[in-house]
């Protein structure tokens, strides 16, 4: 029996078995890796599809074979590991995006946090972390087996040192994965919340993804900064003041996000207390770009303040639901 047999057979057995059993899909991915270290052409990649499935997959063999390659990218992947380039954190972060949008569906997942915001407005901070948020706690047993995947692989790539796993997901504890490099860590942080509203899709260099709406994630870190978060989080004070220098922001739409994040009004941070604590932990922020850990320059916490003061306040008056946020003028109209 060849190697494009044993991979047919392979796939047979795994769909017998709803995709679910780990051990196929590491044999699986172990065979496909000895067959691509021998090269492949399309010819091979047609052996290896079952045939009662093949005109699933289009009507000629080379549709067939581009639509198989597309549901199993790690046909792709595997091929690509000795060229693929992970020198650095960027790109890492970017590998693990292209393959969890992958594995799991794009529309299963919607992308936040500053790895999207670095893709929005380029090299604003330095993130250690790939966010994001699914709707169905189901799926997180799905997600727990491409980071299992994601760490295999970074191990044997000698990417990473080790990695762990958070077991679960709910509505107050996030899920992900640690990968632990020399001397810091990076990670993929899982969220658990809804995603009937302010999620829009972006267009990355490896393909289109679903991500927090700019008015999605603002609500977000206001959320945050109306709580006593805060002073751990300043960071999102940083964030916002930056978005909302470079978009222009839907009130109606950023109104339905902080409702559904249920932002509490009366913690804003307006008081003389709170905001000398919030100057004190701002000072303190640092802000990285790119691969270096040299701190740079962020603007004054005053000038922050004054920006976020004059987007903030409309919102909690309740007087910006039917007004834009124009960047360019920088104010509600």
């Amino acid at each position: 029996m060849g190697v494009s047999d044993a991979i047919r057979n392979s796939f047979i057995i795994l769909k017998k078995m709803n995709f679910r059993c780990k051990l196929v899909l590491n044999i699986i991915n172990i065979i496909i890796e000895s067959w691509c270290l021998m090269g492949q052409d399309d010819n091979d990649i047609y052996k290896c599809i079952p045939e009662s499935d093949r005109k699933l997959y289009g009507d000629t063999v080379e549709e067939q074979c581009k639509n198989f390659l597309e549901k199993y990218p790690q046909f792709q992947m595997k091929s690509m590991d000795k060229s693929l380039d992970l020198s650095t954190d960027d790109k890492i972060m970017d590998y693990i995006v292209q393959t969890i949008t992958n594995e799991l569906g794009a529309k299963n997942l919607a992308y936040k946090g500053g790895y999207i915001l670095n893709k929005r407005i380029p090299n604003i901070r330095k993130t250690f972390d790939v966010d994001f948020s699914i709707a169905n706690r189901e799926l997180y047993e799905d997600v727990k087996h491409v980071l299992h995947d994601l760490g295999d692989f970074f191990v044997s790539q000698k990417v990473i040192e080790s990695y762990r796993v958070k077991d679960y997901v709910n509505e107050t504890k996030s899920g992900g994965i640690k990968f632990k490099r020399e001397g810091y860590e990076l990670g993929v942080d899982v969220g658990l919340h809804p995603l009937a509203i302010g999620i829009t899709s972006l267009t990355l260099e490896f393909g289109e993804v679903f991500a927090f709406s700019i008015e999605r994630s603002i609500a977000d870190k206001i959320a945050v900064l109306c709580s006593r978060k805060r002073f751990r989080r300043v960071k999102d004070l940083y964030d916002i003041y930056m978005m909302i220098r470079h978009f222009n922001v839907e009130g109606k739409l950023l109104c339905e996000c902080l409702e559904l994040r249920q932002v509490e009004w009366n913690e804003y941070p307006d008081d003389e207390e709170t905001l000398t604590q919030l100057a004190f932990a701002y000072h303190k922020l640092n802000i990285y770009r790119g691969d270096s850990m040299i701190s740079m320059m962020k603007p004054e916490f005053e000038e922050v303040m004054i920006l976020f003061s004059i987007f903030c306040k409309p919102l909690c008056d309740g007087v910006a639901q039917n007004q834009l946020w124009d960047c360019e003028v920088k104010g509600w109209k």
